[in-house]
């Protein structure tokens, strides 16, 4: 009889939602595990002295847990049909006693689990934490390490800027094979060299490449000086258009003003000769002179309407003539700044063929593949 109530061997029917609470706490795998010894068996004896000093209404006032705490135990797991004659009692008050006692029992589990998933996300919610600290130290690390390698960056740059500077200056000290390019730094091991490495070297000839050398700085030179001429000429044509520009508003303006002008007497003549139409005797009292008046009106009024349009017709063609001047003021401004790339990168090849006379081979390659790039 009592396995009927402390343990479960049957499949439970699983109650309406919100009725059982197992469902929320326990998870399927934990109930199937827990299934055989979820409650305990009744072996404590109550102490009925403990219970007839217990005030129940005190403990509900006060709340005061502690004194549920230490009944609970004796409550839970005694056997209640030891303690008390089932046959002189209502069967059911057993049955909901024994109901309350597993349902106590539950309720601790229901607690035990609880805590311990508290427990898990407390130590899940500690871990992020963690994480997310180590990943700001790493961030920060990278960061620090990017600003250090940024500014190592910079200082080698500026070291290798140095060096440069100091190579070209300290070009003029060394002393060149003019057959094979390597340098020295005295003139009795370029001679030794060139008495070991090129004992038929002929110094009153000239290597081939070196007069290549020499006619491309020429040709450098000369290009150079066409594309300034060029540059002068394109600023000379600049200055020229922008003052063409200038007096194209300007007569544009005066041509606006003229013709705001005439439509205002024209509008005037248009009143006038309104008004001697809706009253031709109004204004003399001779018919003939009214009539001469009024023909002189008219003929005024269409040689006013042919100005108008006459100087629309010049003021739409020196609009397209301004527009026509400002699209090739941009295209000289294009070209301008094309010539002056242009003589920059001549200007850099000049000079880097006249501070380094003596490395000729690797000079010519450079034109070389300068003139493909041009």
């Amino acid at each position: 009889m009592q396995n009927h109530y402390y343990t479960t061997t049957g499949t439970p029917q699983r109650p309406p939602l919100g009725s059982d609470m197992n469902y929320l706490y326990l998870s399927p795998s934990q109930q199937q595990v827990n299934r055989q010894g979820i409650f305990l068996k009744r072996s404590e004896k109550i102490d009925w002295r403990r219970i007839a000093a217990v005030d129940v209404d005190r403990i509900a006032r006060d709340m005061d847990f502690q004194a549920l705490q230490d009944n609970l135990e004796n409550i839970t797991l005694c056997n209640i049909d030891a303690e008390v004659d089932s046959r002189a009692m209502d069967p059911n008050f057993v049955k909901l006693y024994k109901m309350a006692q597993l349902t106590i029992e539950y309720l601790l589990v229901c607690q035990d689990q609880i805590t311990t998933q508290l427990t898990d996300y407390e130590q899940l919610k500690s871990k992020g934490f963690h994480d997310q600290e180590d990943a700001r130290q790493q961030i920060e690390k990278l960061k620090n390490e990017l600003n250090e390698t940024k500014k190592e960056l910079k200082k080698r740059r500026k070291m290798l800027e140095t060096q440069q500077r100091m190579l070209m200056a300290q070009n003029s000290n060394y002393h060149t094979c003019p057959v094979c390019t390597h340098a020295f730094l005295s003139i009795a091991y370029l001679q030794a060299h060139i008495k070991r490495r090129h004992p038929d070297y002929d110094p009153s000839k000239r290597r081939e490449h070196d007069i290549d050398v020499e006619k491309e700085i020429q040709r450098l030179k000369d290009e150079l000086n066409k594309k300034d001429t060029e540059l002068q000429m394109i600023k000379v044509q600049k200055a020229v258009d922008e003052e063409k520009i200038r007096d194209r508003d300007t007569n544009i303006r005066q041509l606006k003003e003229e013709i705001q002008t005439l439509t205002t007497k024209m509008t005037i003549l248009d009143d006038r000769l309104s008004q001697m139409r809706s009253n031709p005797y109004t204004q003399s009292s001779s018919p003939h002179r009214n009539e001469t008046g009024f023909s002189e009106l008219l003929k005024e009024n269409n040689n006013l309407r042919a100005d108008i349009e006459q100087f629309k017709q010049s003021l739409q063609q020196a609009e397209n003539n301004l527009k026509q001047e400002v699209k090739l003021k941009r295209r000289y401004e294009r070209e301008n700044e094309n010539l002056i790339k242009e003589i920059t990168n001549l200007k850099e090849n000049l000079q880097l063929l006249q501070k380094a006379p003596g490395d000729t081979g690797r000079l010519t390659k450079e034109l070389i593949n300068f003139q493909n790039v041009s």
